[in-house]
């Protein structure tokens, strides 16, 4: 099941950055692909891919690497797999990303609260 969430997971970070030719090259740089092929989780779970793959792709030092078009993948993903919206204010994930350093279990314990 991990290889299909990554492979959608994938699919929509693609769909996000379509038009975006710098952001794809960014989040290529911040290791989408390495992500995709090699460190992504071994999970059947759809808010455990998203929550690894923004912390993979998107923090980096403890820093948010401040890449909105992994957020909007990351959504549409969770979307998509759950077909609901999320149960938790996004603002309770955007003030996660902005502290210093990124705390991994907020942004886990957003993913899992929000797509339960």
């Amino acid at each position: 099941m991990s290889d299909a969430l990554a492979k959608s997971f994938d699919l929509h970070l693609f769909l996000a950055v379509e038009n975006h030719t710098a952001a794809r090259r960014r989040l290529n740089r911040l290791g989408w692909k390495d992500f995709i092929n090699s460190e992504r989780p071994e999970t059947n779970s759809p808010a455990d891919m998203a929550a690894e793959a923004i912390l993979y792709i998107g923090v980096h030092d403890g820093c948010w690497a401040d890449e909105p078009h992994l957020i909007k993948a990351a959504l549409a993903f969770l979307k998509h797999h759950y077909s609901e919206n999320p149960a938790l204010p996004l603002s309770q994930l955007a003030d996660a990303l902005k502290e210093v350093p990124v705390s991994p279990e907020k942004i886990r314990a957003w993913c899992r609260g929000a797509f339960p």
